[in-house]
């Protein structure tokens, strides 16, 4: 893996997500987001993360990022709802 690859590192990180290694999964989507810190993806995964822990302040502001990214998305009505609750 190209340790400067934002899609490896993000991907790697939504592997840890998949396995509840939660704490792997913030490290490495962190470190995609340092790498490019534009790719909304991650911004998504992460929001994702934050979401699911119940960090609701964190998910907020990681989706509003997300959403500012990438409006037309189409994960971005989930997004929307999410912020909505």
């Amino acid at each position: 893996m190209n340790p400067s690859s934002a899609l490896a590192a993000n991907n790697v990180g939504f592997l840890y997500y998949k396995m509840d290694k939660f704490d792997e999964a913030l490290r490495w989507y962190e470190k995609t987001i340092v790498i490019d810190h534009r790719r909304y993806q991650a911004y998504a995964n992460l929001g994702d993360l934050y979401y699911q822990l119940n960090r609701t302040a964190d998910a907020q502001r990681i989706y509003e990022k997300f959403l500012e990214l990438a409006p037309k998305s189409p994960y971005a009505p989930t997004v929307r709802a999410r912020l909505g609750k």
